[in-house]
């Protein structure tokens, strides 16, 4: 039995002593040709161009409507039947599905809105002048076209708003009246030729 132990132990020292021995070359050697490219952890993926690129996208929009040719003003009426019925607290509203719903009646709109072409300077120029008792809408354009103010509001459009709001052209100003939207629709030209008319006279 001792001499069993003996060797047994004599064995497990014999591998340890292998396992951590420098077994030398072995085969053919080969010098390796390729370039090991080592990734830097330190570096980020995401560049700093990529970021401000991001950010610009989230701040501009691409939803686009014709200049308006005529200056005119039309009304609108916002009213719809409920396909679905409309429960808000906060307004105290409970409107069944079927029901003729305004929502002018439940939620007056006491600001304009205006909508512009965000990337045509005279429009800007319009929103610029009402812009702290407007709610700004950009369509075609940076939501950075109009300064900011504290009192000032300013949003980009989507096809939401578009198919909500119904606008046909730009820029639109849109003014509560008798729970209906007065729209004035401004080409411009006449505002602009309007202006020169104004100081030349």
């Amino acid at each position: 039995m001792k001499k069993a132990a003996i060797v047994t132990s004599l064995i497990c020292i014999s591998i340890s002593l292998y396992a951590f021995t420098d077994l030398g070359k072995w085969g053919q050697q080969y010098e390796i040709t390729e370039r090991i490219h080592w990734k830097d952890v330190n570096k980020s993926v995401i560049t700093k161009a990529k970021v401000m690129k991001a950010l610009d996208n989230a701040a501009s929009t691409s939803e686009t409507l014709p200049h308006c040719k005529k200056t005119q003003n039309r009304i609108w009426d916002p009213a719809v039947v409920l396909k679905k019925s409309i429960i808000m607290p906060k307004y105290h509203i409970n409107i069944k599905k079927g029901t003729t719903f305004n929502p002018l009646k439940h939620i007056p709109q006491k600001r304009y809105y205006i909508l512009i072409d965000g990337s045509d300077s005279n429009q800007t120029q319009l929103a610029e002048f009402y812009k702290n008792v407007s709610d700004i809408i950009i369509y075609n354009g940076s939501i950075n076209a109009v300064s900011y103010t504290p009192t000032s509001q300013v949003y980009l459009a989507n096809k939401v708003f578009t198919k909500t709001f119904k606008p046909r052209c730009l820029p639109s100003i849109y003014i509560e009246k008798d729970y209906k939207f007065l729209i004035k629709e401004i080409n411009m030209k006449d505002l602009v030729e309007g202006k020169k008319d104004e100081k030349n006279h």
